[in-house]
């Protein structure tokens, strides 16, 4: 989410009155889901993974064929759901339970995150 923070550096929200909180709410949602949905599109299609997965030397792969996800289309789909259950908390604790070490938007997208081995 860190686009997310460098797009919020000079917005400015009035939390006045809960009706403009609740706006805000959905509107950083938006803005978080679409801004990570753009970088993991460009990524993706890059490495196969998202800048973190690249420093880290990690790869996205396809859980059904296990070849690796460099595709535009799934990344933007796999970091906006990410994005979008981050605020709430979604991500951080699911990983608590799942059996296949997946996280609930690697479900979704049917992908593992894998260690690069080239």
């Amino acid at each position: 989410m860190s686009i997310y923070v460098i797009l919020r550096i000079n917005y400015t929200t009035d939390v006045s009155t809960s009706d403009s909180s609740q706006n805000n709410f959905f509107s950083d949602l938006i803005i978080a889901g679409i801004s990570n949905a753009v970088l993991g599109a460009i990524f993706y299609s890059l490495w196969g993974g998202n800048l973190g997965h690249k420093i880290m030397g990690l790869i996205v792969i396809s859980s059904v064929d296990g070849k690796i996800k460099k595709d535009a289309t799934a990344g933007a789909i796999r970091e906006g759901i990410k994005a979008i259950f981050s605020y709430f908390l979604i991500p951080s604790i699911w990983l608590l339970w799942d059996d296949d070490n997946q996280n609930l938007y690697d479900k979704i997208v049917k992908t593992y995150v894998v260690k690069n081995k080239t």
